[in-house]
């Protein structure tokens, strides 16, 4: 694909600079232009608040040349008609969901044209990035979404047949239904079952990318990235023996304050999460862990009436995003 500066015609892929990046939109007559948020960047948007939305080609240009997209061979042979591309811009007035990485006006314009949920621009920056700070998506569902999932690597297909509860059963296939969608999500790929096994500790991993993986009866939860990573994921209770709790889970250091019940099953949380982060830990034993030790990142995830926490540990959580497919990230 290469850009040119032509008159724009309907059913076009144009875009406008703004700021360092570009703002893109289809163009559906002569006067209109749907687009996902707005031309001009606003640094203080709410992301809940954009949406795809049609506008004059006067304000979409705000005084700048458009350059309209000009396709390659391959590309012409994927591209819509003129009439479905259109079509679908329309249909998609009024959606949200925006998200500067994951969805954004570029997305839009590539699923209207080639079906195809693409970003050249956050894709660069994203690989950019990673090379110093690996990115790391944590993605949150519901157990219901993904409970009949068949996409399963060998040894999991092995384990549920010894799995007597139907629940637990559920939050595991969900688990792996939410792994395939994380990796093509986050990283373009179908996910490779035939990669798939287990160390010698029974913890799970792949070829070509890490991840880990949590549920409760409720949630699941998958993080990946492209080093190592640990998550755990836990809803917020009362503690029947806090005193027993503490006693069991507190290191050396960590036991010159009062804690309370969450922050107690924070620290949990931060700790399971750095046992299967650190592959030279060979047992989980709470008290031998000392979270000063590593990068952990700990947020609270709202899911119908309960909260949740949910705690990461990687070798950087500087570009960790919470990515929650159901409830969401409590303020």
């Amino acid at each position: 694909m290469k850009w040119v500066l032509k008159e724009i015609e309907p059913a076009d892929m144009v875009r406008v600079p703004s700021g360092n990046f570009y703002h893109y939109g289809i163009c559906v007559d002569e006067n209109n232009i749907i687009q996902f948020g707005e031309s001009e960047v606003n640094p203080l948007a709410d992301p809940a608040n954009i949406e795809v939305n049609m506008t004059d080609i006067n304000d979409f240009l705000r005084g700048r040349f458009a350059e309209v997209a000009e396709y390659d061979k391959k590309e012409l042979k994927r591209k819509n008609p003129p009439e479905k591309i259109i079509e679908y811009a329309k249909s998609s007035i009024g959606k949200k969901g925006y998200h500067i990485l994951y969805n954004n006006c570029e997305h839009f314009v590539n699923e209207c044209v080639f079906n195809d949920h693409s970003c050249s621009q956050t894709d660069n920056f994203r690989e950019n990035l990673s090379k110093n700070f690996p990115m790391v998506d944590v993605y949150v569902a519901s157990v219901e979404r993904f409970k009949n999932n068949k996409c399963l690597p060998k040894y999991a297909k092995t384990e549920l047949k010894n799995v007597r509860n139907e629940a637990v059963a559920d939050q595991k296939r969900a688990a792996y239904g939410l792994l395939e969608y994380a990796i093509k999500s986050s990283f373009g790929k179908a996910l490779n079952l035939k990669s798939m096994s287990k160390d010698e500790r029974g913890k799970p991993y792949m070829q070509d990318y890490c991840f880990s993986m949590s549920h409760t009866n409720e949630l699941v939860c998958v993080a990946v990235s492209k080093s190592n990573i640990g998550v755990d994921l836990e809803k917020i209770k009362e503690c029947s023996q806090p005193s027993r709790f503490q006693a069991h889970i507190l290191a050396q250091n960590e036991q010159d304050k009062v804690y309370t019940n969450e922050e107690l099953l924070s620290l949990w949380t931060k700790k399971e999460s750095i046992y299967k982060f650190d592959d030279s830990i060979k047992s989980y034993i709470p008290k031998d862990i000392d979270t000063n030790l590593y990068q952990t990142k700990t947020v609270k995830i709202s899911f119908k009436e309960s909260e949740y926490y949910l705690s990461v540990t990687a070798v950087s959580v500087m570009n960790t995003n919470i990515l929650p497919l159901d409830g969401k990230k409590a303020t």
